[in-house]
């Protein structure tokens, strides 16, 4: 946490202080609580599940294992990453479609 930036900072601040439950609790179960009180992070609902299930998967298995599934949630975020990158672009280009045209319908009222 003191390492990352916020608000991924806090989000591993939240793990740390359930860490106190465990043994009450599983780790999944902490790891869960605090992707769903990390609202800063604005992830959607596909994110949160991935970001959840890779807490299903950490501690549980040997290093390589834990490696992989870090590696495989990596790669879904890049998924959604390139796929919000292909929305801001589509929408982009809509919004800049909609101040052309009130701008032109401007110019034809004022004349």
């Amino acid at each position: 946490a003191e390492e990352c930036p916020e608000p991924v900072a806090s989000f591993y601040r939240r793990v740390y202080e359930g860490m106190g439950e465990l043994g009450h609790l599983p780790f999944s179960a902490i790891w869960a609580a605090a992707v769903r009180k990390s609202e800063r992070l604005c992830l959607t609902e596909a994110e949160a599940r991935t970001l959840t299930e890779l807490g299903g998967e950490l501690g549980r298995y040997d290093a390589e294992a834990q490696g992989l599934a870090i590696s495989r949630t990596a790669s879904r975020f890049e998924a959604y990453l390139r796929e919000a990158e292909r929305t801001k672009a589509r929408d982009g280009r809509v919004h800049a479609a909609f101040s052309v045209a009130a701008g032109l319908f401007t110019v034809i009222i004022l004349l």
